[in-house]
């Protein structure tokens, strides 16, 4: 590179990075901002139909558990019965 070229580039950096003061009101809001945060919503409610298959899966998963349990309890009652006899 030529020494004309490296000056108009450490110029251009050197105006690109020149300290830059910003309002007061600017950093009144930043400042705010940062004391009293927003609450932020992260999740967004779910649909009516959304919420009824998550409702409608959740049933049928709670009374297959439910379901097979009871099977388990009756086996074992069923099978312990049978080996005091």
């Amino acid at each position: 590179m030529s020494n004309e070229s490296e000056s108009q580039i450490e110029s251009r950096l050197t105006h690109a990075f020149e300290r830059v003061t910003p309002s007061r009101a600017f950093v009144n809001t930043v400042r705010e901002r940062i004391q009293n945060p927003r609450p932020q919503v992260l999740v967004e409610k779910f649909s009516h139909k959304k919420r009824g298959v998550l409702l409608a899966l959740g049933g049928v998963l709670s009374a297959s558990l439910l379901i097979l349990t009871l099977a388990r309890v009756l086996y074992y009652l069923l099978g312990r019965s049978k080996q005091t006899i």
